[in-house]
């Protein structure tokens, strides 16, 4: 073996073992600019496998975020904390094409540990959802959510159901259009959410439609809905 090739060789080497256990901390170190909403008590291990501990949105605790890199995938995992959540980021389209595409997301979403204001508890979950987007749009999305709600009021009345949603993109939005079962009738509707997070929940209710068609004069068309918006942001404060 020449002196040349010895020397690179220990070269090469040195600077994969360099790559494979950078710290995590210098590898991320960007994300303080990138998302200022987002803080972070602690940061721990390499690039190939790490832990933001403890990380807030605002002043809310989500839990701790862990990372790990496979063949072209970042794999995601949040827990010990308010949302469990796991799925895996293309590392291609991001470096590549600037998009996060998420895929084999699985989450539980519990109202009541966030303090929500929505006016209604609701426990979110799904199993595989996929979901691709930039900075200024939804690109895809596919997958199905599903939700238990209590505390529902509609026009008077407060019911306990379970809803099903289905997710798209449509004019660079999110799009989820749910129904509730077993009972179809008592609400279906969409959920439509911009790149700023603003959310707009538009809905109907069949049930209370038959209702009042009944009981009002024949004829008279009725459509009772239910609308309302704000943002995602001011939920998870």
């Amino acid at each position: 073996m020449s002196l040349r090739y010895f020397f690179i060789s220990v070269v090469s080497l040195f600077l994969i073992l360099l790559f494979l256990f950078l710290p995590l901390r210098i590898a991320y170190s960007a994300v303080d600019d990138l998302f200022p909403e987002i803080s972070y008590r602690d940061i721990n291990g390499t690039i190939w496998n790490g832990t933001f501990e403890e990380v807030f949105y605002g002043d809310t605790l989500i839990g701790n975020l862990n990372t790990s890199i496979g063949f072209n995938k970042l794999h995601i995992k949040i827990d010990h904390g308010r949302l469990d959540l796991t799925g895996d980021i293309s590392i291609a389209e991001l470096v590549m094409n600037e998009v996060i595409s998420l895929s084999s997301i699985r989450f539980i979403f519990d109202s009541d540990n966030f303090g929500s204001k929505l006016p209604m508890k609701i426990l979110l979950s799904s199993d595989n959802l996929k979901l691709g987007f930039d900075k200024d749009r939804c690109i895809s999305s596919s997958g199905r959510i599903n939700a238990m709600v209590n505390d529902l009021e509609l026009f008077g009345e407060v019911y306990e159901t379970q809803v099903e949603a289905s997710i798209n993109c449509e004019n660079n939005k999110l799009i989820a259009n749910f129904i509730t079962f077993p009972n179809a009738d008592l609400l279906s509707g969409n959920i439509v959410i911009d790149k700023e997070l603003n959310y707009e929940i538009f809905g109907s209710s069949r049930m209370l439609e038959k209702v009042l068609e009944q009981s009002l004069t024949v004829g008279v068309n009725v459509n009772p809905s239910i609308e309302f918006q704000g943002n995602i942001h001011s939920l998870l404060r």
